[in-house]
């Protein structure tokens, strides 16, 4: 492994090499092994720091949600049901459901006292139709219940598209998928994209919609 930089650079001397940071970690500590063997050491520059290719979708999917992009390398929901869209959604269920349903069970029963006085026949079927009634709103309360914490983002097909784009596997995209599979998929004119609109600032993680 430690050869292989001073093989390559025997056959193809280089005035520059640009690396990432992990090449830059151990290059930087061959300079005695390149005097050793006699071979001019490359000046090392740092590669432009990592960027992420996310497409349209993806892109109106975190700006949906308001999210940043490494809300979406967990690969469960926590941080998609934590959204802010996502909290709105919730405390609007929260703030409007106990308002309705007193409201909504005082006028069935006050309609239910009326009905003898037209039909003494159907004060029965008035109770028994809300007692249903009120099971069944039972029922969907623990239903809706039990599935609140995901109502929001569990129906979304846009995340689960956006993780398996930018997080594969829950593993940055860049160590997961190659530029040639972006190549074939957008073809040359993605290399001109890139050169105009990816910055070359270092220390940054950088988004780039394609």
């Amino acid at each position: 492994m430690l050869l292989r930089p001073i093989v390559q650079d025997t056959l193809f001397p280089t005035i520059c090499y640009v690396a990432g940071p992990n090449e830059l970690a151990y290059l930087g500590q061959l300079r005695s092994v390149y005097q050793h063997f006699g071979v001019p050491m490359p000046l090392m520059y740092p590669r432009a720091s990592t960027a992420t290719a996310v497409d349209s979708t993806a892109s109106r999917f975190l700006n949906s949600y308001e999210l940043p992009l490494e809300a979406l390398q967990p690969q469960d929901e926590a941080a998609l049901n934590d959204s802010a869209p996502a909290r709105r959604f919730r405390r609007r269920l929260t703030n409007r459901s106990p308002k309705r349903r007193p409201r909504s069970r005082r006028r069935w029963r006050a309609s239910s006292r009326r009905l003898p006085a037209l039909d003494p026949t159907l004060e029965g079927a008035a109770r028994s139709t809300l007692g249903r009634m009120q099971h069944d709103l039972q029922t969907l309360r623990r239903q809706r219940s039990s599935r609140r914490p995901s109502a929001v983002t569990t129906r979304s097909a846009g995340s689960w598209c956006a993780q398996a784009l930018a997080f594969p596997g829950g593993h940055p995209q860049e160590r997961t998928i190659g530029f040639v599979s972006f190549l074939n998929q957008y073809g040359p004119a993605l290399i001109e994209r890139l050169d105009e609109e990816l910055p070359l600032d270092l220390g940054r993680h950088w988004i780039v919609t394609i």
